[in-house]
């Protein structure tokens, strides 16, 4: 009886904890949305209808949102065009392959990208990369020890270390596949 009675308490706090969690995270999703449209809009102001005007302070406010480095046209683009500050977070994360094509107002791919074919070769790469770091990674972990069975470190040893930085090296191959398929996304999507 006590146990049953622990257990649904134990339960119930358990739920408990996850809803105030949720609803803490979504409270604090709400305020930084608040807290950057506010910002959105003193840098609309900023901005007026010439960028290069107050072009330092912009670029300053402007890495809240993005390290990328933006030229005066995509400045003025992204606070300008209603809804393109929205991508903004996106495109300065996808930099190595995309770009925007003013005569259009959209997203474009770089040319070392631009066609199918370039991408399934960057694509190839990333993937073969990832699978001969992370099967080699892989490999050194599970196959040299770190010690001997003499309790003395192995020689060899240093093999092993070098197995978990390949296989950070695949996770991080993983990642850049992951961007390419983002920027697939991105440029599918039209500004306004």
């Amino acid at each position: 009886m006590i146990q049953e009675l622990a257990t649904v308490i134990s339960i119930v706090v358990g739920i408990a904890g996850v809803v105030a969690l949720v609803h803490r995270i979504l409270l604090q999703s709400m305020v930084s949305g608040m807290k950057q449209f506010e910002l959105f809009r003193q840098l609309q102001e900023l901005c007026g209808s010439d960028a290069r005007n107050n072009l330092a302070a912009i670029r300053v406010a402007l890495t809240c949102f993005t390290k990328r480095e933006l030229t005066t046209t995509e400045i003025e683009l992204f606070l300008l065009v209603p809804g393109a500050f929205s991508f903004l977070r996106s495109y300065g994360k996808l930099r190595r392959y995309v770009t925007i094509d003013f005569n259009s107002n959209e997203f474009v791919f770089k040319p070392e990208f631009d066609s199918k074919r370039k991408q399934m070769i960057e694509w190839g790469k990333l993937v073969g990369l990832y699978l001969t770091s992370g099967t080699l990674g892989a490999m050194l972990v599970l196959a040299v020890p770190i010690t001997l069975n003499t309790g003395k470190l192995n020689p060899w040893g240093s093999l092993h270390i070098a197995g978990y930085f390949l296989c950070l090296v695949a996770i991080f191959l993983l990642f850049m596949g992951m961007k390419l398929d983002d920027a697939k996304r991105l440029v599918k999507k039209k500004l306004p």
